[in-house]
């Protein structure tokens, strides 16, 4: 017994973000190498901890986020897809409507990016560089074609992960103090492109 309470305090400690298909996405301070078998002591993003064995895959320089196969238990992995949804998955209060707006900044890379969902709180883009949670971002998008002058939003980000489909990164966002015309010109353009 004490040696396996042993065995669990050593355990190496990685923090669950999400669970892609077969897939795990966590975080981890020890440096791993691909292909290794640990025991770890997984933590899930509500606080809970488990002893599990990972194969370690892969380190993503983009999301800072190792990628890894559970060994034991293995039938965990279907109760973890539901625990750990895609970080894109059910972040915003108001309504998603999903759609391509090209946004400009002096502060991404092209000075460009696009959307790949909007909402009346935020929206999330689809980047190909890294943004720390927390960043500020000056943007400006064209909302309303027969307006001259592009709305120009405080963005926040607060949450990052690879997109599975192009390889690229999805940022989420929060709007940050709003004027009153900046919520009219978003307000008009969900509605307008709302699906009906």
């Amino acid at each position: 017994m004490l040696r396996e309470l042993l065995g669990s305090l050593r355990a190496t400690r990685i923090e669950l973000v999400f669970c892609a298909g077969e897939i795990l996405h966590f975080r981890c301070s020890t440096a791993m190498s691909a292909g290794k078998v640990k025991k770890v002591r997984a933590k899930l993003p509500e606080g809970q901890i488990f002893g599990a064995k990972v194969e370690f895959i892969s380190f993503d320089e983009k999301s800072q986020l190792f990628k890894g196969r559970l060994i034991e238990p293995k039938e965990a992995v279907i109760h973890l897809r539901g625990l750990l949804p895609l970080p894109f998955e059910d972040r915003r209060a108001s309504p998603r409507i999903e759609r391509t707006v090209r946004v400009l900044s002096p502060q991404l890379e092209g000075f460009s990016a696009l959307t790949r969902d909007i909402s009346s709180q935020g929206l999330c883009l689809v980047l190909g560089q890294v943004f720390p949670m927390g960043t500020r971002l000056q943007i400006e998008m064209d909302l309303d074609p027969s307006d001259p002058y592009p709305v120009r939003f405080d963005l926040e980000t607060r949450w990052m992960a690879p997109d599975l489909v192009t390889g690229k990164n999805l940022v989420g966002g929060l709007f940050m103090t709003m004027t009153q015309r900046q919520r009219n010109a978003l307000k008009v353009y969900l509605a307008s492109t709302a699906p009906r």
